[in-house]
């Protein structure tokens, strides 16, 4: 077999390669066989692809099925129809037509595909949305963003927020917050946290924060968080036990019924001390973005009239640092900033008066 590398911009006509590289623009027009393929750029592959190793840094596109030994990629790639690999590493946007399958798969970003995501080995970080269902033996996601699937099903299977790194966009954007949404979700072991679903099922099962669950049937163990509402539960077990997280006060009936804490309170984080509720966390995100818009229209204003817009972005950025500390719960800023606030009227002022006797009577005639 041969070896094929391109550069720059070009056109090929596919066929079977022991090895093919793409650094730049490339497309090709039918089917692509080799034992390794490495793309750096952009490539797009309108038949199917079947590869020992396939690598891409920047973006590609497969019109048909991709299969490969090993898969790793970075930035967008898109695929037709079905995506079959043994491994898969893959950072950025993936996006499959039909159904995702892997032994072990871990993916940071979003991933969508129109099938299935069958993966044994799993893990996620970011958002993805399925149009069926996720299943294998170990699931384990770190939501930063909406993500949907019809049913997840593993014998151990856990949801979580992901960390804060990952979920700075959700402080400053309030709409994009990490949520699941799945119709049944079905394991042995079940931790859950910021998840939708209609029916959950397992031997031992937590629903942690931010979860709405309509019915829970569990066999062993059961725990529920003060912070999730969860309608009905079931035990199919005469020694399982329920337990609220952080020995919350629970009333549930004989083998069934409601398992709302005594009281049940919305998501919060504490703050320095403080407990920080979402419309608390909302406000404060739009006013950081506010924040930085005034900050750089204030900036173009200093570029035109130095004083005047020193004076309008300092107070801007005082007011709404006052807007965020407020929102948070700190009336100590709150009350720093308005005595800032009110120390710099006379700076103002000063300026002002400073800026008209520089213009003097000639500036005035001629404006």
């Amino acid at each position: 077999m041969k070896a094929l590398k391109l550069s720059g911009k070009t056109e090929f006509a596919g066929g079977v390669y022991d090895e093919v590289s793409v650094s730049g623009s490339s497309r090709t027009g039918g089917d692509l066989e080799a034992a390794a393929v490495s793309i750096a750029g952009s490539c797009m592959m309108e038949g199917g692809v079947k590869a020992g190793t396939f690598s891409a840094s920047g973006g590609f596109e497969v019109g048909r099925d991709l299969q490969a030994q090993a898969l790793r990629g970075s930035g967008r790639g898109r695929i037709g129809g079905d995506l079959r690999a043994e491994t898969l590493k893959f950072s950025g946007r993936l996006i499959a037509g039909g159904t995702l399958k892997a032994r072990e798969a871990t993916i940071s970003g979003f991933a969508e595909c129109g099938g299935n995501l069958e993966v044994d080995q799993l893990q996620l970080s970011g958002a993805f949305d399925v149009g069926g269902s996720v299943s294998g033996q170990r699931i384990q996601m770190a939501l930063a963003g909406r993500s949907r699937a019809s049913e997840i099903v593993a014998p151990e299977i856990a949801v979580r927020r992901a960390s804060w790194r990952w979920r700075l966009l959700d402080f400053a954007w309030p709409w994009s917050s990490a949520l699941l949404a799945a119709e049944t979700i079905e394991g042995e072991s079940v931790h859950l946290e910021a998840t939708r679903a209609g029916t959950v099922r397992g031997r031992q099962v937590t629903i942690g924060p931010g979860c709405r669950i309509e019915v829970v049937e569990y066999s062993e163990s059961l725990h529920i968080d003060p912070q999730a509402d969860v309608a009905h539960y079931l035990s199919s077990a005469r020694t399982a036990s329920v337990a609220p997280v952080d020995h919350s006060p629970v009333k549930p009936d004989a083998g069934s019924g409601s398992a709302r804490p005594e009281s049940l309170s919305r998501w919060r984080v504490r703050f320095g001390g403080r407990e920080i509720h979402p419309p608390a966390l909302k406000v404060a995100g739009v006013a950081l973005a506010l924040m930085t818009a005034a900050l750089i229209i204030a900036l173009v204003v200093f570029v035109a009239l130095p004083a005047i817009g020193f004076v309008i972005g300092l107070g801007i950025a005082i007011l709404l640092v006052a807007l965020l500390a407020g929102a948070i719960g700190i009336p100590l800023l709150v009350l720093a900033a308005l005595v800032i606030r009110i120390l710099l009227l006379p700076i103002q002022w000063a300026v002002r008066r400073a800026q008209r006797a520089a213009d003097g009577p000639s500036s005035r005639i001629l404006s």
